[in-house]
């Protein structure tokens, strides 16, 4: 097998990010500074002009910081009934689920159950959510084509409305307790890995098919397991989800990984609840290790092409997020990572 390739990155503010190829044979020189636009606040920050977008490096992030909580103190409520789009909007969801399932089945995609969120309480420091089964379809049918015109699919609805259309109002978000969105609950782990440099780093992965750099993630699933009893017991259930996710994207172990206990609670104007968890590799595991184990791996590039390593510090995030060589980072992930830099303070 090929050696695997690795580039070093001027951030252009003194620091430097790691690049590690997956593919084997792959490899690409550093872009030049100026191959890229300036980045552009999301358009979806004006039109939710009263929510408390998180905000760093003097922009907004379409991502909105509930607060930060103990994994221990949060927990999920079921629901028995699955998901079922409101009376007035079935039809036209219906209809493009349908579409969805075909696109996804094509594809070679699975409809998983995944996890619905009704409804949320937070009461001091207790965060409860009240879940219900979904399909995937539906979350591709809604959270995921907000933008797309219902009179296609329902001509009672006028030209042009949209699902958000009845999600906005008076700029906030207004899916808490109501029935148009899927609202599927996300997860995502800021990985935190030492080098060989004895630096501390962030690592990302770069996805395959929108070639974005993003933390982690994970998609939890309904599992009868948990929930045949009208609830999940959360904490369990999340750090056996990390578990898996690092497994399979980045090759850990079980023992080499430690799934902390503080979240930030963070809502997305796609699912509704990507939290993040925090996830500290051992320091005997350093990135170059983790990168050589996913080397090839053909399980570690389902999900990416490449890894980064990006120091640990509000300097290489400001960089990253700033660089003019055409790294694009998802700005969910860019908020996770400021606010793990502000618990670090």
């Amino acid at each position: 097998m090929a050696e695997q390739h690795i580039n070093e990155i001027s951030l252009s503010n003194g620091t430097v990010m790691k690049e590690f190829f997956l593919v084997p044979g792959d490899s690409a020189p550093v872009p030049k500074e100026g191959d890229a636009a300036p980045a552009q606040t999301d358009p979806l920050v004006a039109r939710y002009y009263a929510e408390p977008f998180v905000e760093f490096n003097g922009m907004k992030l379409p991502t909105i910081h509930e607060g930060t909580y103990r994994l221990s103190d949060m927990s999920m409520e079921t629901l028995g009934e699955p998901f079922k789009p409101g009376a007035r909007f079935e039809r036209a969801i219906n209809s493009r689920q349908q579409i969805a399932l075909q696109k996804l089945l094509s594809g070679g995609g699975h409809d998983g159950e995944n996890i619905s969120v009704r409804d949320w309480h937070i009461s001091g420091e207790q965060v409860t959510f009240i879940g219900q089964a979904m399909h995937y379809s539906q979350f591709r049918a809604t959270d995921n084509a907000q933008d797309e015109p219902l009179h296609p699919h329902d001509n009672s609805f006028p030209e042009g409305t949209t699902l958000r259309d009845y999600v906005v109002v008076n700029g906030k978000e207004s899916r808490k307790g109501t029935d148009i969105l899927s609202n599927l609950l996300g997860a995502a782990f800021i990985v935190r890995a030492m080098g060989q440099d004895e630096q501390d780093y962030f690592v990302l992965g770069r996805i395959r098919k929108s070639k974005t750099l993003s933390v982690v993630g994970g998609t939890p699933m309904w599992d009868e397991a948990y929930t045949a009893r009208g609830g999940i017991h959360f904490a369990d259930y999340m750090r056996r989800l990390g578990m898996q996710e690092h497994q399979e994207e980045l090759g850990l172990g079980h023992d080499e990984i430690e799934i902390g206990n503080n979240v930030h609670l963070v809502r997305t104007l796609l699912r509704v609840f990507d939290p993040f968890y925090t996830v500290d590799v051992d320091p005997t595991v350093t990135v170059e290790e983790i990168a050589a184990r996913c080397f090839g791996d053909k399980e570690a590039m389902k999900e990416h092409d490449r890894l980064y390593a990006i120091p640990r510090t509000e300097e290489a995030l400001k960089g990253l997020m700033n660089n003019s060589r055409g790294y694009s980072i998802n700005a969910g992930t860019i908020a996770g990572l400021y606010l793990d830099l502000q618990g670090k303070k």
